[in-house]
């Protein structure tokens, strides 16, 4: 998808963690080999620590459906947020746009990244 989208300003940051009882380790060669787009980062975070922090976050509202609050032990995964040109994420700020599981909406993401690149 990521070739679909113009511009090098784009920039992707990949999170792997263990999430299920199959995820022993840091992704292998061959799933880092999914994503070969050069704007594209992959990150091994072993502890959850991203999602911790993410979940910590006061603005975390956004991370559930309206209505819901996060739980302390919620695992964030399996999730795209998109950023909008020029932001630096200090503080787990709400993205533009936001949905998973990845695989059922790839074709919002893309139109969302491929708005921000005009």
């Amino acid at each position: 998808m990521l070739s679909q989208i113009p511009g090098q300003r784009l920039r992707a940051f990949i999170i792997w963690e263990p999430v299920i009882a199959s995820d022993l380790g840091p992704p292998t060669s061959f799933v880092l080999s999914r994503v070969s787009d050069p704007r594209a980062m992959q990150f091994w975070d072993g502890s959850g620590s991203l999602s911790e922090s993410m979940v910590a976050a006061e603005d975390n509202s956004w991370l559930v459906e309206p209505g819901e609050s996060p739980s302390p032990d919620m695992i964030v995964w399996d999730l795209v947020a998109v950023f909008p040109p020029g932001m630096i994420w200090r503080s787990h700020e709400s993205p533009s746009s936001h949905c998973g599981p990845v695989v059922r909406c790839i074709e919002e993401i893309r139109e969302d990244l491929l708005a921000h690149a005009k």
